[in-house]
């Protein structure tokens, strides 16, 4: 029945209880990709503890996602804002360069390629990377020409009345900021489209969070500390305890919620600051490898796991091997005569050296050195290892072939191959790597839009000259420009009402020339 209910006459705490209802559905659904993403990251970052002594590894995933970084993803997009149609429009078209140039100023000032960075890394790691958009405006009193303070509406401050000072926008920007892939979240839903809610974390102390919501923010719990693993688990004490609000867009409701657990309440419900044509403050996240009914993404690095470990075992073993790769002598314990030479020969850095032994007929009786000792099997190790490399390396080749990474991306080459298998490895390669590039210029094109939005919506005309550098003409120039245009029409229209009377013939305009007498040399 509560559901039937006014949300005017619904307690606060049922608000709160069905958001995070939906989180906690959101966290449910996708807890097996967390825990998977969560061991890829440990392997790429080789943080993997491993009992007893330290394991060797191979440090496949590390080498391929270094190789594809620079190949999704190498420098700053440079956006281009063009008009749809190519009218004979001026108007128009200074209003798109102007735009173009803002949002690359704002590319380039706010830093959006370490943002690009960033979501590249989780896309490739994880299978899904995203970022936030919001407008951020800092303030300055409003105050006249001598420099004394102004009231909102632009008056004089009344000091016989309690006059607030007015404020004014000092500078404006747009922010990116960067979602992790565990701070962000969405409704449950089989495609993007479908997707009715969006939501990121946001942490915050006490004295951020007083100062943003309020006297409300005092009964929040600080459940988050930044130097605790990957779930966020903290403690009420300690500096670095912060609380973990929620950041909540709601496109049904056409509302933005902000929430923390253990609050009774919600801390904000309003409508949304930024109007965006497609509602959410986010473009749609890039994504790796999907299913048609499902947004949980599949990493790429569950495709090739298998051989990974087994490189990684045959990488152990041939450490292994390689420890038993030393000279290692056994010889009878009554075996006294000349035992101790034998022992100084093994040791290390006995080499170019005379040694002497006794009883030196006995020595040579006994078989010398031959007779005497039985040396380590070291061929036989040699053996083993060479057929441990020549697997391990048909593994590798067995990745390669997964991932699509060629030896040409790799920047190898066979020298035996001719100029046409190494252009058809470059072609192919490169169209696996193309699709993933698409992937990423798609999503540095939505945020371009979602600047663009903000950008006429919010800025205001000074800013938009500041950071375009264009040299438009000024009020009081259009003015003259307008009143030319005046003054040249009147005259038009004059001319047509009384035109100039018809001269004689073989007169001429006043002010011209009077021609030659014929005969007569100029």
């Amino acid at each position: 029945m509560s559901d039937d209910k006014d949300d005017g006459d619904r307690k606060p705490d049922d608000k709160v209880r069905k958001w995070l209802k939906v989180i906690d559905a959101y966290d449910k659904e996708f807890q097996p990709w967390h825990k998977r993403c969560e061991k890829i990251i440990k392997i790429y970052t080789e943080k993997r503890k491993v009992e007893g002594s330290e394991v060797r590894r191979f440090s496949m995933l590390w080498s391929n996602i270094s190789v594809l970084q620079p190949a999704v993803y190498a420098r700053l997009p440079e956006p281009n804002v063009a008009r749809r149609f190519k009218d004979d429009d001026p108007i128009a078209r200074v209003a798109s360069e102007i735009m173009e140039r803002c949002v690359r100023n704002s590319f380039d000032t706010n830093d959006f390629d370490a943002v690009m960075k960033a979501v590249r890394d989780d896309y490739l790691l994880v299978g899904r990377g995203t970022s936030w958009v919001r407008y951020e405006s800092y303030l300055k009193p409003l105050v006249d020409g001598e420099g004394k303070p102004l009231n909102k509406q632009g008056q004089p401050l009344d000091e016989e009345v309690e006059d607030e000072a007015g404020e004014e926008i000092d500078s404006e920007c747009v922010e990116r900021d960067y979602v992790n892939w565990r701070d962000f979240g969405h409704a449950i839903a089989r495609t993007w489209r479908e997707v009715p809610t969006v939501w990121r974390k946001v942490y915050m102390d006490r004295e951020s969070g007083i100062k943003r919501f309020g006297e409300k923010f005092k009964t929040v719990s600080l459940d988050h500390k930044a130097s605790d693993d990957s779930e966020g688990k903290g403690t009420e004490t300690g500096e670095e305890a912060k609380a973990t609000v929620y950041e909540i867009w709601d496109k049904p409701s056409k509302k933005v919620i902000f929430l923390a657990r253990g609050s009774r309440e919600l801390l904000e419900e309003n409508d949304p600051y930024l109007n965006f044509r497609d509602f959410f403050p986010c473009p749609k996240p890039v994504y790796g490898t999907l299913q048609t009914s499902s947004l949980i993404p599949v990493p790429d690095y569950v495709f090739y796991q298998d051989q990974v470990e087994e490189i990684d075992d045959l990488t152990a073993r041939i450490g292994a091997l390689t420890d038993q790769l030393k000279i290692v002598g056994l010889y009878a314990a009554t075996a006294t005569d000349g035992s101790e030479a034998i022992q100084e020969i093994a040791l290390a850095g006995v080499e170019n050296k005379m040694i002497p032994v006794p009883n030196w007929n006995q020595f040579k009786e006994g078989g010398g050195i031959g007779g005497m000792v039985e040396w380590w099997p070291v061929d036989q190790v040699i053996k083993v290892l060479e057929g441990c490399f020549k697997a391990r390396k048909a593994l590798i080749d067995d990745v390669y072939q997964l991932t699509g990474i060629s030896d040409i991306m790799r920047g190898e080459g066979d020298k035996e191959e001719t100029a046409t298998a190494q252009g058809i490895k470059q072609h192919w390669g490169s169209v696996r790597i193309r699709e993933r590039q698409s992937a990423l210029a798609d999503f540095a094109r939505d945020n371009a839009r979602l600047t663009a939005e903000i950008i006429a919506e919010k800025f205001q005309p000074e800013t938009l000259l500041a950071m375009s550098n264009l040299k438009l003409p000024t009020q009081k120039q259009l003015d003259q420009i307008a009143l030319q245009e005046q003054i040249a029409a009147l005259k038009a229209r004059a001319a047509q009402i009384h035109p100039p009377a018809p001269m004689p013939p073989g007169a001429m305009p006043p002010g011209s020339m009077s021609p030659q007498p014929q005969g007569i040399p100029a």
